[in-house]
């Protein structure tokens, strides 16, 4: 709904990220100028296709063999990577944390969240630069935690709070003299 030259009055919050737009003037392209952006969105779109095949193919023999090592040797050169690289193991994780090579991400946090046995393995789940597909290996039931272990991440919550509201702080301010 805005217009050429209008901005935002007031900050918009997405993804932990705040934002103050402004529309610019709308830029009319020839085919030929956006002839490479179209080539790289097909290129994109047959990429991902590809990506999802071979995801499906994996988590489908992934269910039937429960070996993450003997499917990644079968599947290594037609996703055009190594074994090695294809199976990743994690520490114990619980919901909110930020996985490594994956992050913070729900739908992954729900694939595994259904797992409930040894070798259960999840469905293929979109990440960032491809798939994941969760294989329990082991699971430790809730238990109250020692008292270092909560001082640091009760310290470590506090700052990162703390940033946050500042940085909400001076994004208001900022909007404020803006408008």
């Amino acid at each position: 709904d805005m217009q050429p030259g209008d901005v935002t009055d007031i900050p918009i919050k997405y993804a932990g990220n705040w934002y103050i737009l402004r529309r610019g003037d709308a830029v009319p392209k020839t085919f030929e100028e956006a002839k490479n952006e179209l080539l790289v969105s097909l290129r994109n779109r047959r990429s991902y296709a590809e990506a999802l095949k071979i995801a499906t193919k994996a988590q489908d023999r992934l269910k039937e063999t429960k070996d993450p090592q003997k499917v990644a040797q079968e599947l290594a050169s037609e996703a055009n990577m190594t074994p090695a690289e294809m199976v990743r193991e994690t520490p114990y994780i619980k919901p909110g944390d930020d996985v490594k090579d994956i992050g913070a991400n729900q739908q992954f946090e729900q694939a595994v969240g259904a797992l409930n046995n040894p070798n259960d393995v999840g469905e293929s789940t979109g990440i960032k630069g491809g798939f994941a597909i969760p294989m329990l290996v082991d699971k430790k039931e809730p238990r109250i935690p020692e008292f270092d272990e909560v001082r640091t991440q009760i310290s470590k919550s506090v700052k990162e709070q703390r940033a946050k509201d500042q940085l909400e702080q001076k994004a208001k301010e900022l909007a404020a003299s803006v408008t």
